[in-house]
């Protein structure tokens, strides 16, 4: 199995994973026994990988140059949505970019952080109510909301908004 990486910017990235080669050159990758893949995690937790995952996968999107800031942000957003603490500093500092930049970024391709939040916000409650076994309170806890009655004041505004 083999992973491409950029060790000029994970120089301990080959001290993480026994038996390791690391192969230098115009595509850096690193090879290790497949019999590794297919040791069991000692301690599984399904929920806790399927949410680290979309954070290994925008990693490495990163190291091999398929950077869309603006979809690492909806990502980045999608995963911290239920905590309710989605900052524009937390997202900044989670895509490795300072807040004014990422804030420059999102205003070159036409749009605000709280817009995306928003529309992130927005397709999840859609998702949610269309599945139809989920009952309100638990759709606003998941998209971030204190109270039922956020969610919909939300509802409201995306309705008179003709989203």
């Amino acid at each position: 199995m083999t992973l491409a990486f950029a060790p000029q910017n994970d120089p301990d990235l080959a001290d993480f994973l026994p038996d390791v080669e690391v192969k230098l050159g115009s595509v850096n990758a690193m090879t290790f026994p497949l019999a590794v893949a297919k040791m069991p995690f000692l301690t599984e937790d399904r929920q806790m990988i399927n949410g680290l995952f979309p954070q290994f996968e925008r990693r490495l999107a990163m190291i091999n140059g398929h950077r869309d800031l603006v979809e690492e942000l909806r990502s980045a957003i999608r995963e911290d949505l239920s905590s309710g603490d989605v900052r524009i500093g937390k997202m900044a500092n989670l895509l490795g970019v300072g807040t004014r930049t990422l804030q420059r970024r999102l205003n070159a391709a036409g749009t605000k952080f709280s817009q995306v939040v928003d529309e992130e916000r927005r397709d999840l409650v859609q998702t949610l109510l269309a599945r139809g076994r989920v009952a309100k309170a638990e759709i606003a806890f998941r998209v971030g909301y204190r109270d039922i009655n956020s969610l919909y004041r939300a509802l409201s505004r995306w309705r008179a908004s003709g989203l």
